[in-house]
């Protein structure tokens, strides 16, 4: 049986599942919070990959959700509605941060985020700050249901 041959004979992996919703947000915290040199499964790694889709600005947004619930869940929270409101404010202190010409580069970037936009707003950059926060939202519910998916 030649190298090839015995690669293929070889049974397809288990595909990892894990035991709540919480150790399934641990994980996908790994990521960006775990030791050097680590392994990432294949399904964190499938989700990254999924929610990255070639934009430049979501991984940045994902981090900051993922940290956030990863946190929560350290600290003892165990409800998904406060997981939600932990990330939404993080995500909030995120985007007060934000210069707005990076903004502008986000709206700029993916046309279908001009949807985000509010009809009413005080200024552009509460407008723009609004926007990005409501794609915020968008991720925390995307993380929450693959999270549990994964379950």
């Amino acid at each position: 049986m030649t190298k090839s041959q015995s690669y293929r004979a070889k049974s397809p992996r288990p595909q990892i599942r894990y035991g709540n919703i919480w150790t399934a947000i641990q994980a996908l915290s790994r990521i960006h919070d775990g030791p050097n040199g680590q392994s990432i499964p294949a399904v964190v790694m499938d989700f990254y990959k999924g929610m990255k889709g070639g934009d430049a600005h979501r991984p940045g947004m994902l981090k900051v959700v993922v940290l956030a619930m990863a946190d929560a869940i350290k600290s003892g929270t165990r409800c998904r509605h406060a997981l939600q409101n932990i990330a939404m404010r993080r995500l909030a202190r995120s985007v007060a941060l934000m210069p707005l010409n990076r903004l502008e580069g986000w709206l700029r970037d993916d046309p279908r985020r001009a949807r985000f936009m509010p009809t009413t707003s005080n200024t552009r950059s509460d407008c723009l700050r609004a926007a990005w926060l409501e794609e915020g939202r968008e991720v925390i519910a995307d993380v929450l249901n693959y999270a549990q998916a994964m379950v």
